[in-house]
């Protein structure tokens, strides 16, 4: 019997108004997530599916209005959780105040919850765990296939983590919280895998939509395809069109402020001699932060 596409899986959209610092040489930033939005739209057509997503579709819970028109009329309709930044201050209680909401309002999303599994075409059932809820195992013995969509950090190895990352979100400890969902798509870990666990769950981690940061210029975004005999197949997405700043091997000048150090030549200055906005302009300099760099953390405090 063929399989069947039974769900686009994506997460981690981060919609926003603004380009981040690497995306900055972007003529159009509008036009820029355009792009990987139709894509999104084209798979859908393609496999003739719905799509799901692991949260975070927006980069703030409080965008603007022109922002949240262009997703009206630019992001595809889809199923998903709500992610930490699509929360706002993180609370799900607040979610009526937030553009994701809006979203929800408008039916470009259909929001999914822990106590309301949705039973949508080809029989896929999604069960939806969102920012800070608890995964629990799907109970049901029915027919159709469930799908778990949560929006939590898991990693499965070096290369997907980071050095402290706890050893309970590695996903070897997910089959007794899944127990009874034939996969797992997840949100928040922008570093993408596809995996199986030992009793056989498919797992993927979508990772990031689009590149946003310097350490992304050579990853490659991918969209999952998931069929009924729970296998996954990752397509990727083209950004020979994106517009990044042009990473050199140049060690005058530095992406990241080492802020312990910071710390240090503040408390040099003394508490009656402290003027915040002066000191990091200071250190900035006087360090050789990268501009652009420089230049977010000036526009932050204005």
């Amino acid at each position: 019997m063929p399989k069947t596409a039974l769900a686009i899986l994506v997460s981690d959209i981060h919609l926003s108004d603004k380009p981040p610092i690497f995306r900055s040489s972007e003529p159009d930033w509008f036009e820029a997530m355009k792009r990987p939005l139709n894509q999104l739209q084209y798979f859908a057509n393609k496999f003739d599916c719905p799509i799901v997503c692991g949260g975070d579709v927006f980069d703030k819970w409080n965008s603007s209005p022109e922002l949240i028109n262009f997703a009206i009329d630019n992001l595809p309709m889809m199923y998903s959780v709500a992610g930490q930044h699509d929360l706002p201050h993180h609370r799900y209680s607040a979610i009526e105040r937030s553009a994701y909401w809006t979203l929800c309002k408008t039916g470009n999303i259909i929001n999914l919850n822990e106590n309301e599994p949705i039973e949508i075409k080809n029989g896929l059932m999604l069960h939806g765990f969102g920012w800070n809820v608890d995964l629990a195992p799907m109970l049901s013995g029915d027919l159709c296939f469930h799908l778990a969509v949560a929006h939590r950090y898991i990693w499965a190895g070096a290369s997907t983590s980071y050095s402290e990352a706890p050893e309970t979100n590695h996903v070897n400890h997910l089959s007794k919280k899944l127990k009874g969902f034939q996969a797992a798509l997840f949100g928040d870990n922008h570093k993408g895998f596809l995996t199986t666990t030992k009793d056989g769950l498919t797992i993927f981690n979508h990772g990031g939509f689009m590149r946003r940061t310097r350490d992304q210029i050579n990853y490659k975004p991918k969209v999952g395809i998931l069929f009924s005999d729970g296998t996954i197949e990752r397509k990727e997405l083209d950004c020979s069109e994106d517009k990044t700043l042009v990473v050199e091997n140049d060690t005058s000048t530095r992406t990241e402020i080492d802020f312990e150090n910071f710390v240090v030549e503040l408390e040099k200055l003394g508490s009656d001699s402290l003027d915040f906005r002066k000191s990091i302009l200071s250190y900035c300099e006087n360090q050789n932060i990268e501009k652009e760099v420089h230049s977010l953390i000036m526009e932050l405090m204005s």
